[in-house]
């Protein structure tokens, strides 16, 4: 069963990666709202995202702010905003985290549309810029935040850290200035 559905993701993942899949997915896709997540939103998505075993209880966060992508009560994508002080380096400013779009919805714009959120509110909490970091093997999501208008950066303090990372994925810096 397992095989199975690792070859299901697999085939669906080269099906989501054509462009005229994409264009007529966004055409198609469900009614969507974006919306700041409740406690019950970020639960499910705690749960939903969790390896087995690791489930621990949500800790709100006055520096994070989540939002959810949905289709009337169903949770289809999750992104959060980090207002990072500057003490906390090197993370600092706000930041880009977390986004993720279940596999079934993925290629219908819904990560574009919660990007778009987060840097709508970044901007109306007077951010500058917008960081993010992404693997530099995942086309895709650096192919979406590009067209955001993210360009690659390094970040001092940081990049020393992705350098030394010991995942076996490299990850990069991409930061967008807002206007």
């Amino acid at each position: 069963m397992q095989m199975l559905k690792h070859l299901f993701g697999l085939v669906a993942r080269g099906i989501q990666d054509i462009s005229a899949y994409r264009a007529l997915a966004r055409k198609l896709r469900p009614a969507i709202t974006i919306e700041v997540a409740d406690e019950a939103d970020k639960d499910w998505v705690n749960r939903a995202l969790a390896a087995p075993g690791e489930i621990r209880p949500y800790v709100p966060d006055p520096l994070v702010t989540d939002f959810v992508a949905k289709h009337g009560r169903t949770i289809l994508g999750y992104v959060q905003l980090v207002h990072y002080p500057p003490q906390s380096g090197p993370y600092v400013g706000h930041w880009l985290f977390s986004l993720y779009i279940w596999p079934l919805y993925r290629g219908m714009g819904i990560g574009q549309d919660l990007c778009r959120r987060v840097m709508a509110q970044a901007h109306q909490e007077q951010a500058r810029e917008l960081f993010l970091l992404v693997y530099q093997d995942a086309r895709p999501a650096r192919a979406l935040y590009r067209k955001l208008g993210f360009e690659d950066t390094i970040i001092p303090g940081l990049a020393e850290i992705l350098e030394g990372d010991t995942t076996g994925r490299r990850r990069l810096a991409m930061r967008k200035v807002l206007p």
